[in-house]
Formats: C-alpha cells, structure tokens, sequence
C-alpha cells in the first residue's frame, strides 16, 4: 500500500521539468484542484480526473537527471 492510500486503488504517475506550480495554475485554470506534497523522492501534484482516477506528476529536477545519467554512462564504460 502506499503512504495512507487503501489497497487496489488506481494511480497514474506522470513526469514533468515544469515547476509544479506551473502546471497547477494551468490544471486550476481549467477548473481542476490539486494538492502539492514533498515526498522522499522529491515533489509530486495529484488531481482526480473527470472519471474519479488520481493523477499524480512528479516534478523532475533536470540537473539531477543530468548528473545521474553522466555517472551511470561514466560506469559503464
């Protein structure tokens, strides 16, 4: 189960290089409420879509994303 949601519930995880708040405001302009959280893994927005499934976007920090593949290449070589 994860962090306080029942078991068998549906989550569809998406990623993203946009602030979150970036992506709230347009997801807020179209009428839809979100929630921000700071997980161990970093920073995530969840939203319930028309059909009652929780979206969540991960915010993804590029200069960590960079790094990590320069140090996994640099391994494999």
């Amino acid at each position: 189960m994860s962090k306080g949601r029942p078991a068998g519930s549906v989550e569809l995880g998406f990623a993203t290089d946009e602030k979150l708040e970036v992506v709230g405001s347009r997801l807020r302009e179209q009428g839809y409420d979100y929630e921000i959280f700071d997980e161990d893994f970093g920073r995530s927005l969840r939203v319930v879509d028309p059909d009652g499934v929780t979206l969540q976007i991960q915010e993804i920090d590029m200069d960590v994303a960079r790094a990590s593949a320069s140090a996994l290449s640099a391994r494999n070589e």
